[in-house]
């Protein structure tokens, strides 16, 4: 192999430092991948990625590697011929022996499926299974009472874009990307989840699995019981249906009454302190739920982490939990349980596949706050059992994330398929 195009859903941390348009946070995976290729003299990598800037980028170069920006100035579940066509005319021009599409949630996942089929290299192009939008899509309702998913605020009216139409576009996206899967001959993915679904679209093709490597912060560091915040939870992502957050507030309400010091620590930005002009009805109904339950002093939204900051709010907490209503393989979790932090995850999608319920953690029935109270409290009264599930959780994710294991595989998959 001497070329290798790489196709990612955003800028990986070196092109960010090259591009001012670019995103300065990277893409964990597709970063500790991109160093390894970094040191090989003998292979030369192409990496395309979206930006939002309206004018040209330039192509740039640094040792190896060619950052290619392209413009998707379409909206996400809209299709976009013209970036087909340029991406037929780089690859004719490159001749990649590799082309490796990482993700199937955006468009141009098929834009670059079109151009590999009229180049004929698709026997030598894999995609990477991240999310799936068109079974996502099912579960993008999340348990909210139907007044939430109906109604409008006044940003959803002017973006048209209240919860109803945003599972419209993931049904949309969906579409492009069971094309995308049908015309694919090799696929990777990470759990018996996507590897069902990836059957059920398109039963001829070849599945591979490979894990992903986490980001390098978090090889580093181990949770200890004795430096975390007592009765502290920590849940990475709030500010959309699909992550479950409104879940875990039903939740904390029931530990409360033996509790009452517990805390919740997410990212983003709160929703009590958001315009109401601005907020979305998700945002709205997580403020409804905060001022009525009296949880306003409990909650904490921490803003944007970068990978460090997330690494110590992870060692933080006493228990991290993973609340989603579907995840094929959740980084999060994976970062959770490599740190050691005692876990609590919903069991839906893939999550079977990497975390051994009463080994690792618990899980419990999605819609089920009740159960994720009552595991919760099982780590938070037994300091031992959270000691058991810290070791054993972190050992299992050494093995599913070593870094040089999964750096093999995909290399010997890339052998594979150029032959």
């Amino acid at each position: 192999m001497k070329r290798i195009l790489w196709l990612c859903n955003g800028a990986p941390l070196r092109a960010g430092n090259l591009y001012s348009s670019c995103s300065k946070r990277g893409i964990s995976w597709i970063d500790s991948l991109l160093d390894y290729f970094y040191d090989l003299d003998n292979i030369e990598l192409y990496i395309f990625f979206p930006i939002e800037n309206r004018k040209n980028e330039e192509i740039k170069k640094e040792k190896n590697i060619f950052f290619y920006p392209f413009r998707n100035l379409k909206p996400p579940h809209k299709y976009n011929f013209d970036l087909e066509r340029d991406f037929c005319e780089k690859v004719i021009k490159i001749q990649p022996d590799i082309v490796h599409i990482f993700g199937t949630e955006f468009s141009h996942c098929l834009s670059m499926m079109r151009a590999v089929h009229q180049v004929r290299l698709s026997e030598r192009t894999i995609i990477s299974i991240q999310g799936l939008c068109s079974f996502i899509k099912d579960h993008y309702f999340a348990f909210l009472p139907f007044r939430i998913i109906y109604r409008y605020t006044f940003r959803d009216f002017l973006r048209h874009d209240n919860i109803l139409q945003q599972q419209k576009k993931f049904k949309a996206r969906g579409e492009f990307e069971r094309t995308a899967i049908e015309l694919a001959e090799n696929v990777i993915g990470r759990t018996e989840w996507d590897k069902a679904c990836v059957a059920e679209l398109n039963p001829d093709c070849k599945y591979f699995s490979c894990h992903e490597v986490l980001r390098k912060q978090f090889y580093e560091y181990q949770w200890d019981i004795n430096n975390c915040e007592k009765y502290s939870i920590f849940i990475s992502q709030s500010f959309y249906p699909l992550k479950g957050f409104h879940i875990l507030l039903e939740a904390v309400l029931k530990l409360r009454r033996r509790y009452p010091e517990i805390k919740i620590y997410t990212t983003g930005n709160s929703p009590l302190n958001i315009n109401h002009i601005r907020e979305n009805s998700y945002s709205q109904y997580i403020r409804k739920l905060l001022v009525h339950n009296k949880l306003e002093n409990q909650v904490y939204f921490l803003g944007d982490l970068n990978a460090e900051e997330m690494c110590r709010q992870y060692l933080n907490a006493h228990v991290f939990v993973s609340a989603s209503s579907i995840e094929n393989s959740s980084n999060s979790l994976s970062e959770a349980m490599i740190l050691g932090v005692p876990c609590v995850a919903s069991d839906v999608g893939g999550t079977a596949s990497l975390f051994n319920n009463y080994e690792d953690g618990y899980m419990y029935p999605a819609d089920e706050p009740s159960m994720l109270a009552y595991y919760i409290n099982k780590i938070f009264e037994d300091d031992d059992l959270a000691m058991k599930f810290s070791r054993t959780a972190r050992q299992h994710a050494c093995l599913t994330h070593s870094k040089s294991d999964i750096i093999k595989k995909m290399l010997k998959i890339y052998g594979e398929i150029r032959k």
